[in-house]
C-alpha cells in the first residue's frame, strides 16, 4: 500500500543515490516491498518531487501512472538532479482510480506532501470534505485520492492557525484538526471503521514532518512501518551506502517507509502514533499523537 522515501539535508545527493541505486530502493520496492504490506506490488504511479533553492522556492514534481521499474525518464531524471531535499512515492492505489493527477507527491505553495495508508470510508465523506475548504484551496484539488484532500485540509488548517508558532508546531496542530474534523465526518455516516492509516511526511525544503499513524479496533494495530535515520555523511560504495555519525552532529536526514539499504543499523522505527518532527538544523522530536 505505497512507500515513501525522502531525503533533506545540508548537501545536495544526487537523486538515484537514493530513489535507484540500493538493495531495497524506492525502484525495488515498486517491484516488491518487504516491510509491513499485504500488497507487494506497488504499480499504480509513481513521483517525485525536490527543491532548487537557487531557482525558486516552490518545488518541482515530476509524476507519471508508469510503474517506477518501467520508466526510464525517472532513472535518467534520478541521476542528473542533486538536490538538498526531495520526496518520493510508490503507489498502489485504493482511492482514486489511476491518473496522473491522483499520483503523488501533492504540492501546495512551498509545501510537499506524500502519504502512505487510507483512510476507509472517504468516498462517503468526501463531499463533506469540500464544503469545509474556502474556495482558494478547492482550487488546488485536482485529483480524488483521500491523501490529497487529507493534505489541503491540513492546509487549511495550517493558515488558520498563528504564524506566531513553529512551521512544525502549526503541522502537528494541523494534521490534529484535520483528523478530528474527519473522524467527525465518518462517525455521521455511520463508517467509521477505526482501520485508517495516515504516514504522511510533508517538507517545506528546510523543515520535515512526519506522522505514523494507525487506528486501533478490538485490540488490533494498524501501523504502517515508518523509519528514519540521520548521519553527519553518507559514504556511496556501488549500490548501496554507509551512514558517518563521527561528529554526533547529523547533517541529514532520511524518512522512508522501510529501510533502503538493509543491512544499514542505523535506521529507527517511528514509535506507533507519532509525529516525527525535524527543524533545519536537524534536531528532531518525536510527539505523540
Amino acid at each position: 500500500m505505497c512507500r515513501i522515501s525522502a531525503y533533506i539535508g545540508h548537501f545536495p545527493v544526487v537523486m538515484s543515490r537514493i530513489l535507484d541505486k540500493p538493495d531495497n530502493s524506492l525502484i525495488q520496492q515498486s517491484i516488491s516491498c518487504r516491510e509491513d504490506s499485504l500488497i507487494k506490488v506497488n504499480a499504480d504511479g509513481f513521483g517525485v518531487g525536490w527543491y532548487n533553492d537557487d531557482i525558486s522556492k516552490i518545488p518541482a514534481v515530476f509524476k507519471s501512472t508508469q510503474p517506477a521499474w518501467n520508466d526510464l525518464n525517472l532513472r535518467d531524471l534520478g541521476g542528473m538532479v542533486q538536490s538538498k531535499c526531495f520526496l518520493a512515492h510508490i503507489r498502489a492505489s485504493k482511492v482514486g482510480h489511476v491518473s496522473y493527477d491522483n499520483c503523488h507527491p501533492f504540492r501546495y505553495n512551498e509545501f510537499l506532501c506524500v502519504h502512505n495508508g487510507i483512510i476507509h470510508g472517504f468516498e462517503r465523506i468526501r463531499f463533506h470534505v469540500q464544503r469545509v475548504l474556502p474556495r482558494s484551496i478547492l482550487n488546488h484539488i485536482r485529483g480524488q485520492t483521500d491523501s490529497e484532500y487529507f493534505f489541503l485540509l491540513m492546509m487549511f488548517y495550517y493558515h488558520r492557525l498563528s504564524d506566531k508558532k513553529s512551521v512544525l508546531e502549526r503541522l502537528a496542530s494541523s494534521f490534529d484538526l484535520a483528523l478530528k474534523q474527519i473522524i467527525c465526518f465518518l462517525e455521521a455516516e455511520g463508517v467509521y471503521d477505526h482501520r485508517s492509516t495516515i504516514n504522511v511526511v510533508i517538507t517545506n525544503g528546510s523543515e520535515m514532518f512526519a506522522s505514523r499513524f494507525g487506528s486501533w479496533r478490538r485490540g488490533r494495530k494498524y501501523n504502517k512501518t515508518l523509519r528514519w535515520l540521520q548521519g553527519d555523511s553518507i559514504e556511496f560504495s556501488g549500490k548501496n551506502f554507509r551512514v558517518s555519525s563521527r561528529l554526533k552532529r547529523p547533517k541529514f536526514t532520511m524518512v522512508a517507509s522501510e529501510k533502503i539499504v538493509t543491512d544499514e543499523p542505523a535506521w529507527q522505527m517511528v514509535p506507533e502514533n507519532h509525529f516525527f518532527l525535524l527543524n533545519a538544523n536537524h534536531g528532531y522530536r518525536l510527539v505523540s499523537i
